[in-house]
């Protein structure tokens, strides 16, 4: 009777299907929009925002294909600029609502990024996940001068939600692929530092998953591309 009841318990153990882990192609990647606060402290940075129409809001839309845009919403709930990363044709597009032009950036060239730290299952929490910590040093250079100043930015990934790969596949600008390849995940939250202080809070209020219809990636034809 013993050595049936071990036999039987066995028999059970074996007969339960274990957990398997998705594969690659099995991952949903996420569709719709992310909404974000913004805070800014200028300082004595005489590039800061100062007077100028700051975006109190940000709102990200990451498409089913890879396409991705930014809205930079100001205190009155008006657009002021955005940004739009197309993977068909490897630019981001820059542009504010009142201007004629359009400032396109090819992002396979990446000339002043370089990818510091990556942390992972930190104890930060936004909107109620852990999140990866990613940070980037970049180099910059004053136009028309010798002077070179570095900041950080940070990354802020919720590991709850998959990117589509070819928002990041080729992405060499600002060592974006280096970010995402290392934590393929939305983000949440973004923070640039100057000279240790931080100069732009960018922290998620909300996650919605939709489709996201494809005019919120359309360049718009009444303006001038320059390209960078």
């Amino acid at each position: 009777m013993k050595y049936l009841t071990v036999i039987l318990l066995l028999s059970t153990l074996f007969s339960c299907k274990q957990p398997e882990q998705k594969t690659e192609s099995e991952v949903k990647y996420f569709e719709g929009f992310v909404e974000f606060q913004n805070t800014y402290q200028t300082g004595d940075d005489s590039r800061a925002p100062g007077k100028k129409p700051v975006a109190v809001k940000t709102v990200a839309y990451l498409g089913k294909d890879g396409f991705f845009a930014r809205e930079f919403v100001d205190s009155n709930n008006i657009i002021i600029n955005r940004e739009i990363y197309r993977p068909d044709s490897l630019k981001t597009f820059y542009f504010n609502n009142d201007s004629d032009t359009i400032l396109a950036y090819d992002v396979t060239r990446n000339k002043s990024s370089e990818l510091v730290s990556v942390t992972k299952n930190s104890g930060l929490k936004i909107l109620g996940d852990k999140v990866d910590i990613i940070t980037v040093k970049r180099l910059v250079r004053l136009i028309g001068t010798d002077s070179v100043y570095y900041v950080f930015t940070t990354y802020y990934n919720d590991p709850k939600y998959h990117i589509q790969p070819l928002t990041y596949k080729c992405f060499l600008r600002h060592s974006v692929k280096d970010v995402f390849s290392s934590s393929p995940f939305i983000s949440v939250g973004y923070k640039t530092m100057r000279n240790n202080k931080i100069t732009y809070l960018s922290i998620a209020t909300r996650i919605v998953q939709a489709h996201v219809p494809s005019w919120h990636f359309e360049i718009p034809r009444n303006k001038i591309i320059i390209e960078q």
